[in-house]
């Protein structure tokens, strides 16, 4: 079977629906979920900051890059509107790529660290 020319091939059309943080996944070794309060808006787009669990306007999922990875750090994989949410979303990638598994402690807990006085 041959692909015709004029139409996208399957592969670009799986990529281009596959989420940016799907493509990636492998740069990550660990996640965490913590709590993120809108605090204005730029172009249209929120702008947002960690906060304390009772100020939070939504949940995120974060991926921690590994230590040999190009970029380093925690990227954003899901924003959910509940802790619960984001628990949910956080079993699923551990279900889906057992290597995210890690004993880290969460961001969520150095935040919280840093706003109680």
């Amino acid at each position: 079977m041959f692909h015709d020319k004029n139409e996208p091939s399957p592969l670009d059309l799986a990529k281009s629906l596959t989420p940016w943080g799907m493509k990636w996944i492998n740069e990550f070794n660990g996640l965490e979920i913590h709590p993120c309060q809108v605090i204005g808006s730029l172009n249209g787009e929120q702008i947002a900051r960690p906060c304390a669990p009772e100020q939070a306007s939504f949940w995120t999922v974060y991926g921690h890059y590994k230590p040999d990875s190009l970029s380093s750090g925690i990227e954003a994989l899901e924003d959910c509107p509940t802790e619960s949410a984001a628990q949910k979303a956080c079993d699923g990638f551990l279900k889906c790529y057992p290597h995210l598994s890690s004993d880290r402690p969460s961001l969520r807990q150095a935040v919280q660290d840093k706003l109680t006085p």
